[in-house]
């Protein structure tokens, strides 16, 4: 079990080009690896629709292989280098959802082939002053259970974006007690701007845990659609360690340590396990 464990967030502008946003990825990599004044990070989270960004209302959704070249060629880089990585989510065709495909966060480590660790639960379907409607539910299909992943130790608690405003599904991960806890985004840009970093620490201040939320920002395509971006890392105190820029198109990387006697104490100040009276339905 590490007492540290380094973690790199990388906010981008993907597009609708998966043979670009496969690009952006690569570069990604590249300058992960550089990273950490040349140790390397152990984690590399990615935003959610890393892959492929839906930018038009009739456009299809093409579907993420785990078996394709490019997760063969990710699956390469995991092993020489030891990290992990986290696609925030693609879209995959599960068996439950034959006709549309579910939003998944997908885990590649060495020496494991790339899997699904958990589907997004709560989809986006919203009508907000200032953005077009969005309407997930008629392109995606809802997911879920809830999933803790194992990594060098560490327990990761997993949610996608919108499932950030449902306390009851952190309520479980500070139940399971995990360490950290995933929420790649692309939030909107009127949201972002009102709830964004409230939402982010309040999760990670309830769950006594590292919250990691990589975040898409800027225009993408042809200014189709504005994300708002400030990718944060946040500590189980509720401080934020590192911020990326918001609403700037392009690529940013925080480079942040996870420190695991931090938790202890702040767990330690504030006994939250011995304090909890209310179960989750």
């Amino acid at each position: 079990m590490e007492a540290r464990l380094r973690v790199a967030l990388v906010q981008l502008t993907s597009n609708n080009h998966t043979s670009e946003n496969e690009a952006m990825i690569r570069s990604a990599l590249r300058t992960v690896e550089a990273g950490f004044g040349g140790a390397g990070a152990e984690l590399v989270v990615f935003p959610e629709n890393v892959w492929f960004m839906r930018l038009g209302d009739d456009e299809k959704i093409p579907h993420f292989d785990l078996n394709s070249s490019f997760a063969r060629e990710l699956s390469e880089w995991s092993a020489r280098t030891g990290a992990a990585i986290i696609l925030g989510s693609v879209p995959i065709l599960g068996s439950a959802s034959a006709d549309r495909p579910q939003s998944a966060q997908v885990a590649i480590e060495p020496g494991v082939p790339p899997r699904v660790v958990y589907t997004k639960i709560h989809l986006f379907d919203v009508d907000v002053a200032g953005s077009r409607p969005v309407r997930e539910s008629d392109h995606l299909a809802s997911g879920g259970p809830a999933y803790v992943w194992n990594w060098k130790g560490w327990k990761f608690g997993c949610a996608i974006c919108y499932d950030v405003r449902f306390a009851e599904l952190f309520s479980i991960y500070a139940r399971a007690e995990v360490d950290a806890l995933f929420l790649p985004s692309a939030f909107l840009v009127p949201t972002g701007r009102a709830h964004w970093e409230i939402l982010v620490r309040a999760r990670a201040i309830e769950s006594q845990s590292y919250m990691l939320a990589p975040a898409q920002s800027g225009e993408h395509g042809a200014g189709q659609r504005k994300t708002y971006g400030r990718s944060l890392a946040v500590d189980p105190w509720g401080r934020v360690l590192a911020a990326g820029a918001a609403e700037k198109t392009g690529m940013e990387i925080l480079e942040i340590e996870l420190v695991r006697d931090e938790i202890r104490r702040v767990r330690s100040q504030i006994p939250m396990r011995s304090h909890r009276r209310l179960g989750v339905n």
